[in-house]
């Protein structure tokens, strides 16, 4: 029998998790699943899911999926009177106002638009 971590191991060999966090408080996260393309989904809590994806080679298919769930987005989605979560949808949406072309790292924008990004997986 194949022990606990092995098997976890296995479970999340093509799956990058990450937590969003701003001021203090956890507010999003983001998951990519890879496989022939990279596949991103993006939340802000009190909004809609997003999802993206990214095929093809030589570039950096991670932050090109994230851009396009980015683009997914709707800033209307945010529950109303949740002022944090409006403040985390516009910092999130705005790191990837470039469609991602900058050149900077997913997890580079989101941290230079106020938030710790906390990898979880």
């Amino acid at each position: 029998m194949t022990d606990i971590y092995t098997q976890f191991d296995k479970a999340t060999v093509s799956l990058t998790a990450a937590a969003l966090v701003l001021d203090g408080e956890a507010v999003g996260r983001v998951v990519v699943k890879y496989g022939a393309a990279a596949t991103a989904y993006v939340q802000v809590w009190g909004a809609a899911m997003a999802k993206g994806r990214a095929t093809g080679y030589g570039y950096d298919k991670t932050t090109a999926a994230i851009a396009d769930a980015v683009r997914h987005l709707i800033l209307a989605s945010v529950s109303a009177g949740d002022t944090q979560a409006h403040d985390a949808m516009t910092r999130v949406l705005s790191a990837f106002a470039d469609g991602g072309a900058g050149g900077e790292r997913w997890d580079t924008r989101l941290r230079a638009a106020g938030f710790t990004v906390c990898n979880v997986i």
